[in-house]
Parts: structure tokens; sequence; C-alpha cells
């Protein structure tokens, strides 16, 4: 029985890791052309089911050596073991600065022997393609072939990328792939080889973070969009607080008051026709969470007249996405530029999901071990912490709480105004893009020269980041900008390292604690890499989302029993608690939004299965096998419905009864068989099949939104969800058969296909 967190690293593991260093001096002598042939012999070996202990400690000593050989990096036994753990589908807890890159190099090599292709999944395009350019000559060395997967990549280069032994690419990426491969109308146009392997690195932010992302291909034009929107986006900011609308803004959660809504109707001079109907209700609502719950700078930026989302967990842009049913309308309304047609949806998939077909999935994490128990609930995944090849020096100093942002941000300046003036590197963390370009203002007017990392463009922040450490350097940077690039006291070649360590190591500052406490031991873990002296040191404001929003209680006892000077801050025991009592709130918040939507997930996901395993007969099973099985449905069939599917006169056995009604669908498919080309008919059932599910796409995109109103009858949303969903999915049955009869029986040329989907998450 597999446990949610292996407290002690498994016996097994230890086993592999000393047979693979045996077997170091055996491959050290080893020629170059005699270290690619024992790796294909290996490869042989692993197609009659050899031991796998024996099997792993042979692939990671050749892998090893390659490793040595081609990059001049060493694998040392904690990144053996970190190896051994994913290579047995699990996840790696390993330390900021342990190796993880290298560590999943040899878990990929092992999963490489059956040569059914290895998906390693990073954090951003960037670290993809870097990866796998430096990783390049060790593949080679064994013989493995090894691709990046760009977002620019055309079909005959992801192809290529597919075919490689191992493939380095985001999840996005992996996951728009799937779907495109789920539209083709011909199984040549297919680039990917199936869900072999997934190997995940910063395992966390894909399997927590981003689990409930949708990917969702759409056609490039939906429907116009209503003069309503922008009506609504000003009349929304006339409305008062309490009076007019109520919610909580934590939980994201806001609606109107019988009041708010009698005066929006005014203000909007609203017909009884358009008040009563469901898009306005939607756009009124979109209205109103764009203006209480969305942010800019915060949760999307304004650039060139358009309305780019930011990532929620790093600060970065994200080009080309768009929010759902309309809400993506209603910001770009309040922002008051031009407002874009919502895209059609076409297919839609969600990470969780996506990730959940491979057939093996395993990968690392610096922070992982506080979501073991949702790991292994969702992924069936167990946690294994791996220990750090040296002790720990970091100096995590205790929080500061000062009564508002503008005194907090004071003290953070001079703190790392005084860490700077010793020669010491400092690295400042701020919540959002416009607080660290506030705190980049204040240290410009007190001369401090910095550098700023906003995660908006993955190659140069990985170049700022890498210098962070530099003697005397002072990075300002949103949370987890830089994720995937080590910060070396001295930069990137070491020089002035020793001077560095003298003075203390990195300090880290952080204006605020994040809602997750997985992301502050991130941050954290950014000091005292590999045994380097370091210290952090969290600055918290009462005026703080994070407070505010999950512990106001509890702050404001804090305060008034211990009111401090403005310029003072509160430190000791009461202020951990309190963060401790935020934070376990909102992660609580975040983990029953992903449980819940997690139940929606399922019933799409298994809609989706059932037609996709349907749209693959038509497209590589036997047609005739297909077809037949429409014409044994004549319980279904009427004579009326017949005549409207075809209006060509129908025989008399038609209206003797079901059995009759068959026997005349029989003929009429046959007949349509002998005159048409099965490609043809293929690619007639399938546009059939695309257009119906994109339609029922839509209709659980709405029933999802309608169900949360359930809960006014005390009904359980997703169980409510569940019901609706079930419904309109006999009904998608039914209509799609119908749909598909006249298809085919028409006979006509084909009509022009949909335009190719594009990318729309």
């Amino acid at each position: 029985m597999l446990m949610a967190v292996e407290s002690r690293v498994p016996g097994r593991f230890r086993a592999i890791v000393r047979d693979c260093t045996a077997l170091q001096r055996r491959y050290h002598g080893c020629t170059d052309a005699e270290l690619t042939a024992r790796y294909q012999r290996l490869r042989a070996l692993a197609g009659r089911r050899s031991p796998p202990r024996y099997l792993m400690a042979h692939t990671f000593a050749v892998g090893r050596e390659a490793a040595r050989r081609a990059l001049g990096m060493a694998h040392r036994p904690m990144q053996l073991l970190g190896a051994a753990a994913v290579a047995h589908n699990r996840i790696a807890e390993i330390a900021t600065g342990e190796g993880k890159t290298i560590t999943l190099f040899l878990a990929a090599v092992f999963h490489a022997l059956p040569g059914n292709g290895v998906h390693v999944m990073t954090a951003n395009p960037y670290l993809a393609t870097r990866d796998a350019a430096a990783l390049a000559p060790a593949y080679r060395l064994l013989g493995l072939t090894v691709h990046a997967l760009p977002e620019t990549a055309d079909r005959e280069q992801r192809r290529l990328a597919y075919a490689a032994d191992v493939t380095y690419g985001t999840v996005t990426e992996f996951g728009f792939d799937h779907l495109r491969d789920n539209l083709v109308t011909d199984p040549a146009d297919r680039v990917r080889r199936g869900a072999p392997v997934a190997i995940l690195d910063e395992a966390d932010a894909v399997l927590v973070d981003e689990a409930n992302t949708p990917l969702v291909l759409t056609t490039s034009t939906g429907s116009p969009t209503s003069p309503r929107v922008s009506a609504l986006a000003a009349a929304v900011p006339q409305l008062a607080p309490v009076l007019d609308y109520r919610g909580n803004l934590a939980a994201g959660t806001v609606g109107y008051t019988d009041h708010g809504w009698q005066r929006l109707r005014h203000l909007c001079a609203a017909t009884p026709d358009a008040w009563c109907s469901p898009s306005f209700l939607t756009s009124a609502q979109n209205a109103l969470a764009a203006h209480l719950l969305y942010e800019a700078g915060r949760d999307y930026l304004v650039d060139q007249g358009q309305v780019v989302l930011l990532d929620v967990h790093t600060g970065r842009s994200l080009p080309g996405r768009r929010l759902s049913d309309g809400l993506h309308q209603a910001l770009e309304a309040k922002e008051n530029v031009p407002v874009h047609a919502d895209p059609v949806p076409q297919a839609s998939i969600s990470v969780q999901r996506f990730l959940r077909q491979y057939r093996a999935l395993g990968g690392v994490s610096g922070t992982v071990i506080t979501e073991a128990a949702e790991l292994h609930d969702t992924y069936r995944l167990p946690v294994v912490r791996i220990p750090a090849h040296r002790p720990l020096r970091r100096e995590d100093l205790p929080d500061q709480l000062y009564l508002t942002a503008a005194k907090r941000d004071i003290a953070l300046i001079d703190q790392a105004a005084s860490a700077h003036s010793q020669g010491r590197s400092v690295l400042i963390s701020a919540p959002s893009i416009a607080v660290v370009r506030s705190l980049s203002t204040r240290l410009t007017k007190v001369g401090i020269c910095h550098q700023v990392l906003t995660a908006e463009h993955d190659d140069v922040e990985a170049a700022i980041v890498a210098g962070a450490g530099e003697l005397g350097a002072v990075t300002v940077a949103t949370a987890l900008a830089g994720r995937g690039t080590d910060i070396r006291l001295g930069g990137p070649v070491g020089a002035m390292a020793q001077r560095i360590r003298g003075l203390g190591g990195l300090l880290v500052l952080s204006a605020g604690r994040s809602t997750s406490r997985r992301t502050d031991r991130q941050l954290a873990g950014r000091a005292g890499r590999q045994g380097d002296p370091g210290a952090t040191r969290f600055l918290l404001s009462a005026e703080d989302d994070l407070l505010l929003d999950n512990a106001p209680s509890e702050l404001r006892r804090l305060v008034d029993a211990s009111p401090p000077h403005p310029g003072t801050p509160l430190v000791g025991w009461p202020v951990d608690r309190l963060v401790h009592r935020a934070q376990a709130v909102a992660d609580w918040r975040r983990f029953a939004e992903r449980r819940q939507t997690r139940r929606y997930d399922e019933v799409i996901g298994h809609q989706d299965k059932v037609v996709t395993r349907s749209r693959n007969e038509i497209l590589t099973g036997d047609l005739r096998e297909v077809l037949a099985a429409l014409a044994f449905r004549g319980s279904e069939w009427s004579p009326d419905t017949l005549r409207l599917l075809d209006p060509r006169p129908w025989p008399a056995v038609t209206y003797s009864g079901p059995d009759g009604i068959t026997v005349a669908v029989q003929d009429r498919i046959a007949d349509a068989l002998t005159r048409q080309r099965d490609e043809e008919i293929r690619v007639r059932l399938l546009a059939v099949v695309d257009q119906a599910w994109a339609e029922h796409l839509q209709v659980l995109l709405a029933h999802q939104d309608a169900s949360h109103t359930a809960v006014w009858s005390r009904t359980d949303p997703a169980e409510e969800f569940r019901r609706l969903a079930i419904i309109s999915y006999r009904e998608l049955r039914l209509r799609t058969r119908r749909d598909l009869l006249r298809a085919l029986l028409h006979d006509q040329p084909l009509a022009k296909l949909p335009k190719r989907a594009r990318e729309a998450p």
C-alpha cells in the first residue's frame, strides 16, 4: 500500500544507488562506442522483463558516466536517490540548487529504454529549450535523440519532436497537441505517439497550481459582442458596497443585492425583456467580478490596447489567453479598450485530466511535501523527501508586522540598503508587478542600482536571476520569477563567492507573505543553496490582503492588544500564529476549490472520453460496422423523422414498425456507401461529431455556471451539474445520431470544414 509521504527513502532505492556506485568503475574504462553499445543492450533487455533493480542500476551507471563525459557533471548519491524515486513513479522533493535537472536526466534515460517516448515537462518554454540543448550531448552519447517542443513549432517540427526518444516542453504544449490530435480527419496528421511517460520538473506547479487550468482549443471567431457590456462596465462603479453588492473577495464570490439589481437596471435603462435574459444576467455578474476581483498589475496588464492576463502563481504574462464566458470582455470594457468577441470552444481538457492519461508519471520539486495528501488522492503519487547533499545553513529571521504597507516598504528598503552597503547580494520579492515597480522606484530614489524581474521574458529573467548572487547585486522580483534557474553566490562563474559567504550569503527580503506556504518555502529556498550561508525575512503589513481576507479578526485582536509605533514592527510568536492561521485558511480555500472543480471535470471527462472513442471508431475503424450501429437503432426513428433526414420517398416497409425502419435505414446506408468514397464519408461524419461536441461543450459550461445557484435550494452544485450534464448528454447522443444519418444520406458535396482551431486556454 502506497503512503502519501514516505518518511524515509525506501531501502530499494538506496540499494540501487549502492549497485550503481559499485558498477561505476566498470563503465569508467569503456570507450564512448562501448558505452553506447551497453545502453543499447539494456534497451534490448528492457523488452524481456529483466529484474527492475538490475536494469535500473546498470542504466543509471551508464547514464551517470555519459553525463560525466559529455557534461562534466558527476551525479552525487542524493541525485541518484532522486532519480530512483522519479523512475519508480514518485514525486521527489529535492532542495533548491541540488541538481533537479541532472536528476531528471537519469530518470528520462531509464524510461527511454522501451523506446515509447518520454515527455519532460518544464516550468516554461525557455527552460525546455535550455535543458534539451544542455543535455543533448549526454543523450547522444547513449544513442538517444532529444528535441524541444517550442511554442512556434509547425506540424512537421512537432512530429519530429515527438519522434525523439526524449521530448522537452511545457504541459501546455503537450496538452494542446493532444487536443489537436483528437480533431484530425486523417490519422496521418497526428503528431504524438500516445501518452507514454511524463516527467515533471517543478511538479507542484503543474500538479497543484495548474491542475484545474483548462486547455481549450477554439475557433477563430465567436459571436459578436453586445453593447450592454460597455454599459455595464460604466454602471457598476456607480454602485455602493453593501447596499448594492456584497461578497467575499478572498473566496472570489460577489453578487448584487435586490437594491443593486434595481439600481443597475435603472443605470443601464434595461428593458424588461433584456433584464430577464440569461445573457444580460451573466454580463452583469461578469461586470461586477471584473470591477471587484480583478486588479490591473496583479491579475492582468493593459498592453497596446489589449488586456493581457498574468499568471497568478508566477506573475508571468500570458499573451493570447482569454478568460471564458464573457469575463475577458468585461475586463476589456472596464479598461476601455476594444472589446473582442469570445472565441467558440472546440475541445477542452484540464491539465489534471490530461496528465492522468499518462501510463507513468513522476517528477521533482523543491517544495511539495505540504501537498502530499492531495497528490496521493488525485494522482496516486507518493512523495519522497530526498536528503540534501550538505546541511542547511540558512537563517530564517522572524517575521515583522507593520501597521501600514508604506512603513513596511520603508523598512524593507532600509534593510536592503544596509546589506547592500556591506557588499551583500540581496533579493527582494514582491507579490505583484505593481509592488515590484513601487519598490524599484524607492530603491532608485536612495541611489541603489538594481535589476527588476517581473517574469515577463523567460530568457532575460534567467540571466538576471543567475547574476542575483553577485557581490553587491540587488534584484527586485515577483515571487516565482526566474524559477528553474539557480542563484549561485558570486554569479554564474562564482567570482567573489567566498567573500559573499563571509558577508552572510544571499539575503532574501519579501514584501509580505504569499497566500501559500509552499510559495514562501520556494522563495526562502533561494538562499542557502547547497550549504551556503544565507538569510530570509518576511515583512508584512496590517494592510496585506492575506491577513485582511483570511484572518481579519485575529489581526484586529493582535493590533489592538499590542499597538506598535507606526515605524516599529510587531515580532514573535503572535505574528507567526497570525500568519499560520491566514495561510491555512487560504490553502484550505484553494484546496476546496480544486476539489470542487475536479468533480465538475470528472463529469466532462467521462463524456469526452466516450465521444472521443466514438470519433476514433469513425476515423480508424470499420466504417460499415459504425454505420450498421446507426441502422439498428430503429426504435429511435419514426417515419416522420426519416422524411426530415432524407426527403426522398421511403419504401412501404418503413411504416411497419421498428424492424421495418431498421431494414429501410440499412438499405439507404448501403446505397450511400456504394455512391461515396469512404474517405469522404469519414470526413463528413467527423465534422458532424466535432460540431456536436463543440456545441455540447458550450452547454456544459453554461450548466456549470448555472449550477452554482443550486445552493439557494440547498442542493450540491456539483451534483446539480452532473444531473444537467447527463440530460444534455442524452440529447447530444440522439441528436448526433440523427445528424450523422442526415450527413450520410444527403450525399451532397462536402461543406467547408471549420478553420483550424487555435489556442485560447
